[in-house]
């Protein structure tokens, strides 16, 4: 073989490769600030929290979008999230100041995007912390509604308070983090042996 069809046969291999990373992706498209593609939500409380989401923009310019689902089309829940984030532009761009809260009701998956604007805000630590301390709980207990309702409000209240958190509270956050990670990890291979 000489050294052109290599180069073709590589130049090839990697445009199937790259192919194969990103596949394309239908992703609903927004119909307001909470889009409710799971039917989770009744119209009362959904109009309730798009009014709240609202309040917040208003207040301090930030954009929460809340978006239930009920399949991440096989795709992990952080791109999923990470593209649904990037697609619809949740934020203003000058100031990347956008949050979105994604739950997968089949797939049973959440996960709050956070814009660079409002990392200090809402680290990846705190949204963990939200995500375990509030949706979970109610989720765990089949309210799948009141823990979106009450999930989505305590990101509300974060964003609305902006206040950056130290490296100090960061750390703590990210410790408890880890702590966690480790207990669900030991319960689930402990369940194997069950």
């Amino acid at each position: 073989m000489t050294v052109a069809p290599r180069l073709l046969v590589a130049a090839l291999a990697v445009a199937v490769f790259a192919g194969q990373t990103e596949r394309p992706l239908d992703l609903p498209k927004p119909s307001g600030r909470v889009n409710d593609y799971a039917g989770v939500l009744d119209p009362a409380e959904r109009r309730a929290l798009e009014d709240e989401i609202a309040a917040l923009d208003r207040a301090t310019s930030a954009e929460v979008a809340v978006v239930t689902v009920a399949s991440l089309d096989g795709l992990a829940v952080e791109e999923y999230a990470e593209r649904l984030f990037n697609t619809w532009g949740i934020g203003k761009s000058a100031s990347d100041n956008g949050v979105l809260v994604l739950v997968a009701t089949t797939d049973r998956e959440m996960r709050i995007e956070v814009g660079y604007g409002l990392e200090g805000v809402l680290p990846d630590g705190l949204a963990g912390a939200v995500i375990r301390e509030t949706f979970l709980p109610a989720f765990r207990d089949g309210q799948l509604r009141q823990g979106i309702l009450d999930g989505t409000r305590r990101v509300i209240e974060i964003v609305r308070r902006n206040e950056t958190l130290t490296p100090e509270q960061r750390a703590a956050l990210d410790a408890a983090a880890a702590d966690a990670n480790t207990f669900w990890f030991i319960a689930w291979f402990m369940s194997i042996f069950v």
